[in-house]
């Protein structure tokens, strides 16, 4: 969460607190697929596939969803914010996300990828690939490489 605050109260302060809640939340389908995946019995299946593609593929080959796309729809049922519940819907779908809900999609994106599970550390791979999707949507990477730059001292 603290690279969330470090990052985007310099992009947009106003947004902060939508995208800070979207990112806790994005994690509702995680747990629900999780203990589907358990009552199942499908660990010798599904967490195979994980680890030779990702969780995302993993996901769609056995719920036809993802996790995202099951929070979005959670939180949509639920009756929550409509910006909420669409900035997690495009998260992994950013070419078709509208324009008012793709500055915030994006860096949900981009927060998922950094820190891709809850307790682990920044993934220090995907960093520079981040700041390159960013250039490419016309994003100014700066904040971003601060706020990781920042987190990943904290951490030493």
């Amino acid at each position: 969460m603290n690279i969330i605050l470090d990052w985007y109260k310099k992009v947009s302060l106003s947004d902060t607190s939508t995208l800070a809640t979207a990112a806790l939340l994005g994690n509702i389908g995680q747990l629900l697929i999780s203990q589907e995946v358990k009552d199942q019995h499908m660990i010798g299946t599904f967490k195979p596939l994980i680890l030779e593609t990702n969780a995302m593929v993993a996901e769609v080959e056995h719920f036809h969803t993802t996790s995202v796309e099951l929070s979005s729809d959670m939180l949509s049922h639920w009756k929550l914010d409509s910006q909420l519940t669409q900035v997690l819907r495009y998260t992994y779908d950013l070419a078709n996300a509208p324009g008012e809900f793709k500055a915030l999609s994006t860096a949900l994106y981009v927060i998922f990828h950094t820190v891709p599970l809850a307790g682990k550390g920044i993934d220090e791979s995907v960093v520079t690939d981040m700041m390159i999707l960013l250039k490419e949507l016309n994003f100014n990477p700066e904040p971003y490489r601060a706020a990781v730059h920042k987190q990943l001292e904290k951490q030493k």
